[in-house]
């Protein structure tokens, strides 16, 4: 039988097909979804200085609403991200018969957060589909582009061993997208540094 590394960057486990997900990336998708409206809104304040939205609900998309210049590379994050979990949540609504407002009656901060209750709900109609890779690599490039804009999360040193060599040199980069070892170069996905973190936490305990 074929085996194929997991779709999701830095991730190293194998799946049986081409383009799909682990069961550690397919679990770890709960977290994404729990973080994307707030991360979304914080994305927004950084679109235009000094001007926030005041709840997500009252964001808009539009390269006409403001005399003030805008970040284009945030409005650009924010577009895509719309698009993605309303593209997503439209399709999950339609496999699970329930209704969803999306871009054609909602404004755009609404339409990603209802969106994103959707998928909360109901993205389970997804787990045994042909698509639940491209969903969860659609996810976590969302995830990963949003925190991105906040710049939250630096570059630093995990304070647990490598997995692999046991040297106490990994280090987290990428808004914490992945982690690599700079003695052996083993590198890891966020969800697996997360199971790294707490396995070494209940060792502790």
């Amino acid at each position: 039988m074929s085996v194929y590394q997991c779709a999701i960057r830095a991730c190293a486990n194998e799946v049986t097909l081409a383009g799909e997900v682990c069961d550690l990336c397919w679990e770890f998708r709960r977290h994404q979804l729990d973080v994307l409206p707030a991360l979304y809104l914080a994305g927004h304040d950084e679109l235009v200085p000094g001007n926030s939205a005041g709840g997500i609900d009252h964001v808009r998309l539009s390269r006409t609403l403001t005399t003030t210049p805008m970040s284009l590379v945030v409005y650009d994050v924010l577009e895509a991200a719309t698009a993605k979990v309303a593209g997503w949540a439209y399709y999950v609504a339609g496999r699970a018969n329930v209704d969803y407002g999306g871009l054609s009656r909602l404004s755009a901060g609404r339409a990603f957060r209802e969106g994103v209750a959707i998928l909360v709900g109901h993205d389970t109609v997804l787990a045994t589909g042909r698509f639940a890779g491209a969903y969860v690599v659609d996810l976590y490039v969302t995830y990963c582009r949003l925190r991105s804009l906040t710049g939250a999360l630096s570059d630093h040193r995990l304070d647990r061993p490598c997995p692999t060599c046991d040297a106490t040199s990994v280090v987290v980069r990428h808004a914490g997208e992945y982690a690599v070892c700079l003695t052996c170069g083993g590198t890891w996905s966020e969800a697996e540094i997360r199971a790294i973190i707490t396995r070494g936490t209940e060792r502790a305990s």
